[in-house]
Parts: structure tokens; sequence; C-alpha cells
């Protein structure tokens, strides 16, 4: 399954906005932390974080916040 066959298979399963570039919020750690997707595989949103190193596969809805395109990082 391709990046944007995952992406349309989270959107639909979990009526989630996840797409390329969008960002979100992790609240799972003690603080929370920002990153964007940048894609997507059996079923979990691979996300690199603003913070942290490397990429990390989420649970589209576990403790994740969809951000829109606009909102800055705090």
């Amino acid at each position: 399954m391709t990046t944007n066959d995952s992406l349309s298979w989270i959107r639909d399963t979990y009526n989630v906005p996840a797409e390329i570039e969008q960002r979100v919020r992790f609240t799972g750690y003690s603080v929370p932390v920002e990153g964007r997707i940048i894609g997507a595989q059996s079923g979990h949103l691979h996300v690199l974080f603003d913070t942290e190193p490397g990429v990390v596969a989420m649970h589209p809805t576990w403790k994740v916040e969809y951000l829109g395109t606009a909102e800055v990082s705090r």
C-alpha cells in the first residue's frame, strides 16, 4: 500500500484530515510536541517532529491533534 493509499484509508477509517505536510500535535509525552506528517504505512502516520530526531510511526487518533495549516507552533 502506498503512502497515498494509506493516508486515504486512514482518513476514511478514522475520519481525520491526515495529509502530507499536515501539522499535528502529539500529547502523549509529558510535554506536547508538534510536527508534520511526511508519510503513512499500514494504518500509521509517519511524523517528523520539530524537536525530535527521526520519523515516528503513530496511530492516527491516539493523542494526536490535527492543526490548521496556518497555526503557528507555540
